[in-house]
This record gives C-alpha cells, sequence and structure tokens, in this order.
C-alpha cells in the first residue's frame, strides 16, 4: 500500500484545482545526491505537483528515486543502492517577484533497497546475503528560488537535506558445513544525504 502514497498525494492535489481555481505547479525535479558515510554521490528524480493554497504558502507532493552506491564498513559495499521515497511538503514564500526565494518543511515514506551486485559476497567462509532494509518515515527541508513564476513555463533550483534513520539485516551463511551454518543479524543506518536539484515546471 505505502507505494502508491505519493501518486494517491499528487492526484488529490491535481484533482483540487478544479475546485478551488488556484495555480498549480507540474513539474519533474533533477537530484545530483552528496555523499554520506555510507554511500557515494548518486544522481535522481522527482516528478512533483505544488498546489497554492494563499500567496505565501503552497503544498507539494512528491514521488522520486535516488540511485547511489554502498561504501563504508557495511557489508553492502559496493552494491548499488536504491531509494524510492514519498513525501509531501508544506512551502513558504515570503517575497513575490520575478525571483522568489522559498522554504520548504515536509515529511516522506522511504523505502530502500540494496540491489547487489557489489564485491561484498563472503566474509571468510560465509557467503553474505544482501541486506533488507526496513521502510520508514523521514523528513525534508528544502530552500530554494523559483525563477519567472507565474510564467507557463519556468524553472527552480534547491538544496535538499533529507533525514532518514532505518535498520537493516543479513545473513551469514556458511554451506561448508552441515548443517549449513546461518547466522542473522540487525543494525541501524544513517541514510541522510545532501542534494541539489534543478526542476523544470509546467504552472497551469
Amino acid at each position: 500500500m505505502s507505494k502508491y502514497f505519493g501518486l494517491v498525494f499528487l492526484f488529490l492535489i491535481v484533482n483540487n484545482i478544479e475546485i478551488n481555481g488556484q495555480p498549480i505547479k507540474l513539474g519533474v525535479g533533477f537530484l545530483y545526491c552528496f555523499e554520506n558515510s555510507s554511500f557515494d554521490t548518486g544522481v535522481g528524480v522527482e516528478p512533483f505537483a505544488e498546489y497554492q493554497i494563499t500567496e505565501k504558502f503552497s503544498v507539494r507532493g512528491v514521488v522520486g528515486l535516488h540511485l547511489s552506491s554502498f561504501k563504508g564498513k557495511y557489508v553492502m559495499t559496493g552494491d548499488s543502492y536504491r531509494l524510492t521515497h514519498y513525501y509531501g511538503m508544506v512551502m513558504y514564500r515570503p517575497i513575490k517577484n520575478d525571483i522568489e526565494p522559498f522554504v520548504g518543511l515536509g515529511l516522506g515514506y522511504y523505502l530502500p533497497m540494496d540491489d547487489g551486485g557489489g564485491n561484498s559476497n563472503t566474509i571468510d567462509v560465509y557467503r553474505v546475503t544482501s541486506a533488507a532494509f526496513d521502510n520508514n518515515w523521514g523528513y525534508n527541508i528544502t530552500a530554494g528560488a523559483d525563477f519567472f513564476p507565474g510564467k507557463t513555463f519556468h524553472c527552480m533550483i534547491e538544496l535538499n537535506y533529507t533525514i532518514i534513520n532505518t535498520d537493516y539485516s543479513y545473513k551469514l551463511e556458511n554451506e561448508l558445513v552441515y548443517p549449513a551454518e546461518k547466522i542473522k543479524f540487525k543494525e541501524s543506518i544513517n541514510l541522510s544525504y545532501f542534494a541539489a536539484k534543478l526542476n523544470f515546471v509546467f504552472e497551469l
């Protein structure tokens, strides 16, 4: 059910435009995600819809995908990392002008995944299974600028900080003994990251 959260959020916003007649922005953002202690630099994409509530406040619904690779002390180091996320934000624009600065605060649901493919397949005689992550809620903070709002096509730049902490589990399996020895571990991981974002926007 959680994977449909973002799509439902976007549908409700778009559907409201006919009722309230307020401006709505539809767009797609392209992200450069900075490395942290858990993963390397990566890229991402985030389609979104933003609905104007008042002159200075709006709400935004976002679905997104972040791709990178794990690094550091973890058993999945070298594996491909994929983060699917859905979040909503409240946006505040203090100035109405051709260039509008804005800030935003949001809450989202995050689904991290180890896609494998790295070098972390064995530790001594143990085969390492792919890490299984717990989905979890997280927070999103953003600041940026909207260039020529009100135009049919325009762009925004943003700096986002996403706060995610969750747990992951994995197994070590020794198949050289009979019966096979299996050891299960569960650990915490910080997946928080900064991202620079360029949005291309179509305004209705």
